[in-house]
């Protein structure tokens, strides 16, 4: 038996499950319909053919071949019952949920490394069955009705009055963050062999030990079979021969047992995130609709004619999202008005008609939300961009800007603008800062090109949820960075002989176009781990074997050195708190297996900096810590938090040790009394309350301060925390990482 690749049989599981649980409903609706009926709904039929065509294919990908031939005989009986127009009966159905339950045993068999199941007896049964109707399970209670469905094959549920409830939006917020710590842990979990896999393993080389010792030992045995002594030996051989294969057994058995329900625990724990996700998904009408009455006023108050037009505002998104592009989306719209719709006079004399057209165009496409303003005005002045960006010394030599990323990146510099003359709409420059701010925050990307025939197109693309995100791992220099993957084109490995030098600069060569290329620690400004004699360090670089990333964004690319490609993963990404957020380099952080943080890098001014090459001497890393560092323990029964927590005090110089719980920091408390305790309240064992009230009536703890940091709000739990002798409360659902480093300060 070949040997799976695990983590396409983790995604064909997941997908399998899918597949059978809709199968079984529809073999249920098809077998139990009316008596009177000899036709069955043919959409039912039709989607119960395409999930077992779509079930073998699936299966042959990954090389389940006795489920890819389940599913081939499963589709010729459903086409004979189909030509016919006929549906199926009880033995029918037995037979097709049998094959479904023998599905489910290949996959359990291959999950754990075992033979898989033998199929021959239940093929044989689907081959025995006749081609016509057999008859119906439908009981003497009448005939059952057959569900509509929609184009995925869900159930509609027939009409009747919505029921509506009020939910608090920081609730959905707080349950949305938690079920995709929970997807990304349970992912983490199916990924990774348990120690009972392990342990199962363990006991399998023991047995093969225990037969070589076993065969080795046989003759001498039988030699002295006449000894007592020998006697009992051969007994407690026998007893080990009776007693391994049971061990071994149990030993696979559980850890079958355990691999399946951290499977069902996982597909669980993506039904929560998606069920939770879809509750806060809305439609962009809810967020978007009052732009139109702000772009007439807009327009009123320049004195100016203007049609506006909203399109996609059906598209579904994320409400978070839909909330964070509110302020820009009304900047782009102003900007439009007072910056790129002439006057009628201007307009007519340009031969166009007196009333200019704002466009706003939303589209949802894959996992990307994109939102475009559009207008049909002057559009952008390369050369008044210029004049402005050599005034302000962001472009020493003269020539109209022409090339639409540098075009956007001037634009969009906090302070640039090419109004001469400030009104209440425009003119200081701020406004699109305002939006570049918050796309970077949303992780995603800005695109400012002329737009079609006339005027200007602003486009916006970010995820179309910000709860969790597919990110690319890699490394520089010891630390490790993550992009979204959305923004990554392609990873290889090219030999540095086969680069390319153009212009003194060197590139790769992608699909017959030249990429530059740069390496990721430089252009962070990352210091060298270590030093290797200059000699023997050419030598190597001139062999070496180099891995690249190309990252594509506004229709740019650029190909980065980096020093190892990690993984590609699902995650949640966090506010970091770190200092280069300021700068828009970093994007967040996400939380690491090990204890520690991938920082997450902006694209956009990753790009930047890619541009300025040895202009951007500004290093990524906060400065080094003093010699005189301050002990802080972190205590937090969420690894998540305990993480990102002790990777953003270590960022600013802290010495940092974590606990679980009460019981645990009151343990490392004792043995090394830190400079300060920064605590979660609900933990197991001991609360923060009972962690608190125990440090204030023990000498040589009392003295030591303590911040609550917690999702406890209310006024009685705040002052609860501060009469125990708390010296801060934060608040979670305020937390901000910029406020805990200003309270860690003004404490220690």
């Amino acid at each position: 038996m070949r040997p799976f690749d695990r983590s396409l049989l983790q995604i064909f599981s997941a997908e399998q499950n899918e597949h059978v649980e809709h199968i079984r409903a529809l073999i249920e609706t098809v077998a139990n319909a009316s008596p009177d009926s000899s036709t069955p709904d043919s959409s039912t039929m039709d989607e119960l053919f395409r999930r077992a065509h779509t079930l073998k294919g699936a299966a042959r990908a990954v090389g389940l071949e006795p489920t890819e031939l389940l599913m081939h005989r499963v589709e010729e009986l459903l086409s004979r019952c189909r030509a016919q127009g006929t549906g199926f009966g009880e033995r029918e159905a037995r037979a097709l949920n049998q094959a479904l339950d023998s599905a489910e045993d290949i996959l359990a068999a291959a999950v754990a490394d075992r033979g898989l199941t033998d199929v021959s007896n239940i093929l044989a049964t689907i081959d025995s069955l006749p081609s016509g109707h057999s008859s119906p399970l439908a009981d003497a209670r009448g005939s059952v009705s057959l569900p509509s469905r929609d184009r995925e094959g869900e159930v509609i549920p027939p009409a009747e009055p919505a029921l509506l409830v009020r939910v608090n939006a920081d609730y959905l917020d707080d349950l949305i963050r938690t079920s995709s710590e929970l997807v990304v842990a349970t992912n983490h979990a199916a990924s990774h062999r348990s120690a009972l896999e392990e342990h199962a393993d363990h006991v399998d080389e023991t047995t093969d030990e225990w037969l070589r010792l076993r065969r080795g030992c046989a003759g001498y045995v039988r030699g002295n079979s006449n000894n007592p002594d020998f006697q009992r030996v051969t007994e407690c051989l026998n007893f080990i021969d009776r007693q391994l294969p049971l061990l071994r057994r149990g030993a696979h058995a559980a850890a079958t047992a355990q691999r399946t329900k951290t499977l069902g625990l996982q597909r669980r724990a993506d039904e929560l995130h998606q069920n939770a996700f879809r509750v806060r998904m809305t439609p962009a009408e809810t967020v978007f609709a009052g732009f139109g009455p702000m772009v007439r006023d807009a327009a009123h108050e320049e004195g100016k004619q203007v049609e506006f037009r909203a399109e996609g505002l059906e598209s579904q998104a994320d409400r978070g999202v839909l909330q964070a592009l509110k302020d820009p989306v009304m900047h782009l719209l102003r900007n439009a008005v007072s910056h790129g719709i002439e006057s009628g006079s201007e307009r007519v004399a340009a031969g166009k008609s007196p009333v200019g057209a704002v466009r706003l165009r939303i589209r949802s496409r894959g996992d990307r939300l994109t939102v475009a303003v559009e207008d049909d005005g002057r559009g952008i002045s390369g050369a008044a961009v210029e004049e402005e960006a050599i005034r302000k010394g962001l472009r020493p030599a003269a020539g109209a800007v022409s090339d639409p990323s540098e075009l956007a990146r001037l634009i969009l510099t906090p302070g640039f603008s090419t109004a001469r003359v400030i009104t209440k709409l425009s003119g200081r420059g701020m406004g699109l800062s305002v939006v570049q701010r918050a796309v970077n925050q949303l992780r995603g990307e800005i695109g400012i090109r002329p737009g079609a025939g006339a005027g200007t197109s602003v486009s916006i693309s970010v995820p179309l949820s910000i709860s969790t995100q597919h990110v690319l791992l890699m490394e520089a220099e010891g630390h490790t960075f993550g992009v979204p993957s959305a923004f990554v084109d392609r990873l290889f490995r090219v030999r540095r002989p086969d680069l390319r030098s153009i212009d003194s600069h060197e590139c790769v060569v992608v699909d017959s176009d030249p990429v530059p290329l740069a390496k990721l620690s430089e252009l962070l400004q990352l210091p060298a781990q270590s030093v290797t004699d200059p000699a023997a360090g050419e030598a190597a670089l001139e062999d070496a074997v180099l891995q690249v990333a190309v990252l594509v964004s506004g229709g740019e690319r650029a190909a980065l050195i980096v020093d190892r490609l990690i993984d590609e993963r699902e995650a949640v990404i966090k506010d970091s708190g770190l200092p280069a957020s300021a700068a828009g380099l970093s994007a967040g952080a996400v939380p690491l297996d090990d204890g520690g943080v991938a920082v997450m890098l902006n694209v956009t001014e990753l790009f930047v900096r890619f541009r300025e090459g040895e202009k951007a001497v500004s290093s990524f890393l906060p400065e080094k810590p003093h010699e005189n560092v301050h002990r802080i323990l972190v205590v937090d029964d969420s690894i998540t938090t305990r993480s990102l927590e002790k990777s953003i005090l270590e960022a600013y110089g802290y010495g940092v040790e974590v606990a679980v719980d009460g019981l645990q920091a009151l343990e490392a408390i004792r043995r090394n009394p830190p400079d300060l305790v920064i605590s979660d309240v609900m933990m197991p064992r001991l609360n923060g309350f009972q962690l608190l009230e125990q440090m204030k009536n023990t000498p040589g703890m009392k003295e030591i301060p303590v911040i609550l940091v917690t999702s406890l709000e209310s006024r009685e739990e705040q002052e609860r925390g501060l009469s125990l002798g708390a010296d801060a409360y934060i608040v979670k659902r305020k937390f901000d990482q910029r406020e805990l480093l200003t309270i860690v300060r003004q404490i220690l």
